[in-house]
């Protein structure tokens, strides 16, 4: 394919993908970035858009993996690379540390734990490395249970408004989905992922207009 048509092909996959991800079709929007990632791996802006499809469906190990290539590439993305790199590599640590317990124990241990941080100084990390690591595994009933417990167990911990606002997204309650955003983004402006946020609160937006 001549290196014209190639690239017009490229950027074709990518406005797709963006428009399924703009619809909050990340499953659908992955294929497309995938598509350009394998016929392109240094195009910087399909990994960006890769590695952030898969934070917002759980799948940190492989957001993890393209925000490792992207970093590689020494681009102008390389402080959004990092902070992905970064993000998902607490996130993977933390997933780590409960997921043996969680599906070796009964639910009615996992809710004793969680009645006991509730009185600790840091029971709200921990019931959010529970919620995190639920909504990984796909439960997102009790995924959604333990973030807005360690939400309201310390009103300044912005990272489980974050996730919940993912997982809302995912299920389709959007009022709910922005409502969370928007308070992540007034806890921690500064932040990566209150970049982010905004981005999914303007495209809530725009789908609750249509």
């Amino acid at each position: 394919m001549p290196l014209l048509a190639q690239a017009d092909s490229l950027s074709l996959e990518l406005q797709a993908g963006n428009a399924l991800r703009d619809s909050f079709d990340y499953a659908g929007a992955i294929e497309h970035y995938r598509r350009v990632v394998n016929r392109d791996p240094n195009d910087a802006e399909a990994l960006l858009q890769l590695s952030l499809a898969y934070l917002q469906t759980a799948s940190f190990d492989r957001s993890l993996d393209v925000a490792l290539q992207g970093a590689r590439l020494q681009s102008d993305r390389l402080p959004q690379f990092n902070a992905l790199v970064g993000l998902n590599y607490n996130y993977a640590i933390i997933i780590s540390e409960y997921y043996e317990n969680l599906v070796v124990r009964h639910d009615s241990e996992i809710v004793a734990f969680r009645i006991f941080n509730r009185t600790q100084a840091t029971g709200a990390s921990k019931i959010f490395g529970l919620g995190l690591t639920y909504w990984s595994m796909g439960r997102s009933p009790i995924a959604e249970e333990c973030l807005q417990e360690s939400a309201a167990l310390d009103s300044t911990f912005s990272d489980p408004l974050f996730i919940l606002g993912l997982l809302w997204i995912e299920r389709g309650e959007y009022p709910k989905a922005q409502a969370a955003l928007e308070q992540f983004f007034r806890l921690d402006p500064d932040s990566f992922l209150a970049e982010q946020a905004r981005l999914l609160v303007e495209r809530i937006r725009r789908k609750e207009q249509r």
